[in-house]
C-alpha cells in the first residue's frame, strides 16, 4: 500500500475562458449559470466528500499510513510518560531510623567506670591500627629490600659483563 495518494487530475471548472473573453453579457450569464449550477449537487466541482456511517465507518476512511503514525505518537507519548513514572517511584529514598542497639550495664555503674571502658576500648583501637600500621610498614620494607636487592644484582651482573 503506497503511503503517498496519487494526486487526482485537476477538475474543470465551468466557463473559465468566458472572463478572459471580456463580454459582459456572457460572463453574467455565466455567473447565472454558475450559481445555478453550484446549487444542485452531483457535479465534480461542488461535489461534498462523503461521509462515513458510524465510528467504524470514520476509522475504516483514514488511510493505514496515518493509522499507523497515530499508534507510533501514541506510544511515543505513552511510553515518555512511563519513563517519568518508572523514575519517580525508583530514586533515592533516605532509610527511614533503624533500630539502635546498646550495652546493658549493671545498676551500680558510674562514670568513672564509664570512662574506664572507653578508654579501654579506645586501647584496643589503638593497638589494632598500630598493629596494621607495622603490618604496611613492614611489606613496604620488605618491598623497598628487594627492590635493592634486585637493583644490586643487576649492577653485579653489569660489572661482570663489562670486559675490563
Amino acid at each position: 500500500m503506497p503511503l503517498k495518494r496519487p494526486k487526482s487530475p485537476p477538475l474543470p471548472t465551468p466557463f473559465k475562458d468566458i472572463a478572459a473573453s471580456g463580454d459582459e453579457a456572457k460572463m453574467m450569464a455565466a455567473r447565472v449559470i454558475r450559481s445555478e449550477m453550484d446549487r444542485v449537487e452531483g457535479f465534480s466541482w461542488n461535489r461534498k466528500p462523503e461521509r462515513p456511517n458510524g465510528p467504524f465507518g470514520v476509522l475504516r476512511a483514514i488511510p493505514a499510513h496515518r493509522k499507523w503514525f497515530a499508534l507510533a505518537s501514541l506510544g511515543m507519548g505513552g511510553l515518555i510518560i512511563a519513563g517519568f513514572l518508572v523514575a519517580a517511584n525508583t530514586g533515592y529514598v533516605k532509610p527511614g531510623p533503624g533500630p539502635i542497639y546498646f550495652d546493658s550495664w549493671e545498676q551500680g555503674r558510674t562514670a568513672e567506670d564509664a570512662l574506664a571502658d572507653k578508654e579501654e576500648r579506645m586501647a584496643e583501637v589503638r593497638a589494632a591500627y598500630a598493629a596494621h600500621n607495622k603490618r604496611i610498614d613492614d611489606e613496604q620494607a620488605a618491598a623497598e629490600a628487594a627492590r635493592q636487592a634486585g637493583l644490586e644484582a643487576e649492577r653485579r651482573a653489569a660489572r661482570a659483563a663489562t670486559p675490563g
